[in-house]
């Protein structure tokens, strides 16, 4: 016979169209390594056909050397390498096996491979399935026909290689079994595929989606597809995965459509997948700008009729409902019915001071009927005698305002060793705190000592939030006037002094800087801005070069000087329970002049998001100075210039 030369694709890819490859189940113990190629596609019990192996198929050595190949035809359950042969076929599988047989009809088994190339199987042949065993064991089903390599009965190294086929028309012989008739076709039907249905809200529409069945041989064709809802039947051959069913197929809404697909071979029909969905008309719009202005023991009910709704017939009334349905004896009890293009509904007879709440839908009739929302409005009518004072007030636009106490700090707490600085004992604050200072009240009461005691700037003498006016303003620690404009009588300045910085004599930092620690006056914001709802704020400080007072031209950097922030106090949760929420801002750690990490950027000493900025927030801090030991001897000013953004 002429030997086919044609490759065939590995284990796991498309294979030429008429061979197949197949992994075994995990429960069996191999795999084929190749698919077989069959000169006849279809047949019956006595069609002689060719089968080649891939070109260069070979088992691992010689039949000189005891190895030998055979031919097989199993149950598609049987995995060929768990399985042993001899001159009669294959034996111990657990359904039906046998061998192929010649067309002369003998068994097509312990054939010898070639010495060279060394155990390439040559001796192939054509073959059918006309014996015996086949006669008496062969029902309707899927079988695996193939070659395979063995040692003493034993399977070489898994080296097998195999097609299927399907069996159908099976008439017995039971006298005579070699003259049991069948026909036979190469490969499959397929799994079942997938299917999915769903409701895409649009009138009389269903929408299913395929997924194609994995490794069909022979390939998928088409996809035979029933529908059903109520009485109507539907039956489609499709070929796209995706599509719906429309009023054009008979799809009404309201009513369940069962889904069932069946994958379409060349063998035949695929076990069938099922899924369902429920059409319904897409949804209409409410009403908007829905009003109940109070009347004397009335509700005056105005709207504006729905846009954009996709029913193409207009809106046929609306249904107007009030709760609760009660009211005097002259009320009409709902609900009411209004005719479209009307758009009010006077509601008279009602109890004055009662809380009524008005509801309106619009009504669409046919495939849209219910598919509206009602929209809602509550109101109170009046009584029969009444007057009305209308009360008008400005709420001023507000702005953020910072102040600060020259010389007053808040408490700070201790700071653990940084092995530089080493440890600082806590700092009490320059004030005594009163009974309600804290959350839930306004952060600044004080008692004892007036604030003007304390050292530096031009801060009022008023002592309590609320006191005796102070001869620069009366609003104390916010200083704005009846505009809401910032005092600028206010100090913008305060100094801060340092003292005499001390040489650093252990750890990394050791011989190279002199250390100076002190501590904020006392900052303290006031947000009273009407954008909160989008706009938070972030209090920064940037401290400038540090210069010598006897010669300008001796500096060094800002970002030698860090801090350690502490958000003392912010305002508490009002009676509307807005809460104001702040958040101190990282330590920042003096830096090398050219790393950008220290004060000479802008750093954060608290912030605010949008939604909980409004109200006062106060603010002190640690400072941490490092002055090189390159510096020049003297006296350095720099100034930290806060701003808000």
């Amino acid at each position: 016979m002429s030997r086919k030369i044609t490759r065939i694709a590995v284990i796991g890819a498309a294979a030429a169209a008429s061979t197949v490859t197949l992994m075994s189940s995990s429960a069996f113990a191999g795999a084929p390594i190749g698919s077989v190629t069959l000169g006849t596609q279809s047949g019956d019990q006595s069609t002689v056909f060719s089968m080649d192996p891939p070109a260069g198929a070979s088992c691992s050595g010689a039949g000189t050397t005891g190895y030998r190949f055979h031919t097989y035809m199993l149950a598609a359950n049987n995995d060929p390498s768990t399985l042993s042969y001899n001159a009669s076929g294959p034996q111990g599988a657990s359904g039906f096996a046998a061998p192929l047989v010649s067309g002369a009809g003998s068994a097509w088994v312990n054939k010898s491979p070639a010495a060279s190339p060394l155990g390439l199987i040559t001796d192939t042949s054509t073959l059918k399935m006309t014996s015996v065993a086949i006669g008496t064991n062969i029902a309707n089903g899927v079988y695996k026909i193939g070659y395979i390599c063995t040692l003493s009965g034993v399977i070489d190294a898994g080296k097998y290689w195999e097609t299927q086929i399907t069996v159908s028309n099976v008439v017995k012989d039971a006298v005579t079994p070699t003259n049991t008739t069948f026909n036979w076709v190469r490969g499959a039907v397929s799994n079942a595929p997938g299917l999915s249905a769903s409701n895409p809200a649009t009138n009389k529409t269903v929408n299913y989606t395929i997924t194609a069945p994995v490794g069909a041989d022979p390939a998928v064709t088409s996809y035979k597809l029933t529908a059903t809802q109520g009485a109507t039947t539907i039956n489609k051959t499709v070929t796209s995965l995706t599509g719906s069913l429309t009023s054009a197929d008979g799809i009404v809404n309201g009513t369940v459509v069962n889904i069932s697909v069946k994958a379409t071979n060349a063998v035949g029909d695929s076990a069938a997948a099922t899924a369902s969905a429920t059409p319904t008309a897409a949804s209409q719009n409410p009403v908007t700008s829905l009003a109940a202005a109070p009347g004397v023991e009335s509700l005056n009910v105005t709207w504006t009729a729905p846009a954009g709704d996709t029913d193409p017939n207009p809106i046929a009334n609306y249904t107007v409902a009030i709760s609760p349905n009660t009211g005097g004896s002259s009320f009409v009890a709902g609900p009411y019915t209004v005719a479209f293009g009307t758009n009010l509904k006077l509601i008279a007879g009602l109890t004055a001071g009662t809380s009524y709440t008005v509801t309106v839908t619009p009504n669409h009739t046919g495939d849209f009927v219910g598919t509206a929302p009602a929209a809602t409005a509550s109101n109170t009518p009046l009584p029969s005698a009444y007057i009305v004072q209308d009360i008008t007030v400005v709420r001023p636009v507000g702005a953020i305002v910072l102040t600060q106490r020259c010389g007053v700090n808040g408490y700070l707490p201790a700071i653990a060793d940084d092995n530089v600085f080493g440890a600082v004992a806590e700092k009490a604050a320059s004030y005594t705190e009163s009974a309600v200072y804290g959350s839930g009240s306004r952060p600044y009461q004080y008692t004892g000592a007036t604030l003007g005691s304390f050292a530096g700037g031009t801060a009022p003498t008023t002592p309590t939030l609320g006191g005796p006016a102070d001869s620069n303003f009366s609003e104390y620690p916010y200083p704005v006037d009846a505009n809401q404009v910032p005092d600028a009588v206010y100090p913008t300045h305060c100094g801060i002094d340092l003292g005499k910085a001390q040489l650093i004599t252990s750890g990394p930092r050791a011989g190279q800087y002199f250390k100076a620690i002190g501590n904020l006056n006392e900052i303290t914001l006031v947000n009273t801005r009407d954008n909160d709802s989008t706009t938070g704020w972030t209090l920064n400080g940037t401290a400038s070069d540090f210069v010598n007072s006897a010669d300008s031209a001796k500096k060094f950097s800002g970002n030698l000087l860090g801090w350690n922030p502490q958000h003392t106090a912010d305002s508490g949760a009002t009676l509307d329970n807005y809460n104001m929420t702040v958040t101190q801002g990282g330590n920042v750690a003096p830096a090398a002049s050219a790393s950008g990490l220290g004060l000479g950027a802008a750093k954060a000493l608290s912030s605010a998001a949008a939604g909980s900025s409004l109200g006062i927030s106060v603010e002190n801090a640690r400072l941490k100075l490092l002055v090189p030991v390159t510096a020049a001897s003297g006296t350095y000013t720099a100034t930290i210039t806060f701003t808000t953004i």
